[in-house]
């Protein structure tokens, strides 16, 4: 079966759809939702519930351990099809892919409090993970290095890391916070008719 290119493809019967959980309870779903609603690159929060009230109807959104399709982080699913590819041989392959027209893309957000009893011990691990190895580590586990570039042009990127990545079909929509509050009202209205 050929994987997903968009997210109107999950309406093809041959497709069951997973979220990573509640998406007024887990980012991973909420971004989720948030990718379907995309529309030239300006999130639709209407759009995204409708396309998985649909899948609900039809019977074919359920639990990540049932779906043959989990839309969630790439990184998370860089590891499930890396751990598929090792555990059982006979199961078909995992793919990852970003659907076109919804690469979201989000950051995770660090902070040191500045009360800490050690906080110089937190800004030396906040450098460590901005440093060339921190970077590459992340890359390792399938996630995106914000100094991807820098490294790249320096030669610093682990290259065999980057080309295990799915390829992003453009530059990733970051929404902004008001964007990201107005769809959580919304969720936390809409979802319960979705919800299984």
């Amino acid at each position: 079966m050929a994987a997903p290119a968009s997210f109107e493809d999950l309406l093809r019967p041959e497709y069951t759809v997973a979220l990573a959980g509640d998406p007024r309870q887990t980012s991973a779903a909420f971004n989720g939702v948030m990718a379907a609603s995309l529309r030239d690159g300006v999130p639709e929060p209407e759009r995204g519930v409708a396309l998985f009230e649909k899948l609900r109807r039809a019977g074919r959104l359920t639990v990540p351990a049932k779906a043959n399709v989990v839309v969630d982080w790439d990184y998370l699913n860089g590891e499930r099809a890396a751990k598929a590819a090792t555990d059982d041989a006979d199961k078909p392959a995992w793919k990852v892919t970003i659907p076109k027209g919804a690469p979201l893309g989000a950051y995770y957000v660090q902070a040191i409090n500045k009360d800490a009893p050690h906080p110089a011990a937190a800004r030396l691990w906040q450098e460590f993970l901005f440093s060339d190895d921190g970077q590459n580590l992340f890359l390792q586990g399938y996630a995106r290095p914000a100094r991807s570039e820098a490294m790249q042009m320096s030669g610093a990127l682990d290259g065999e890391m980057a080309a295990r990545l799915p390829v992003a079909p453009g530059p990733p929509v970051m929404l902004t916070t008001a964007q990201t509050d107005a769809a959580k009202v919304y969720l936390r209205k809409a979802w319960d008719t979705t919800a299984e």
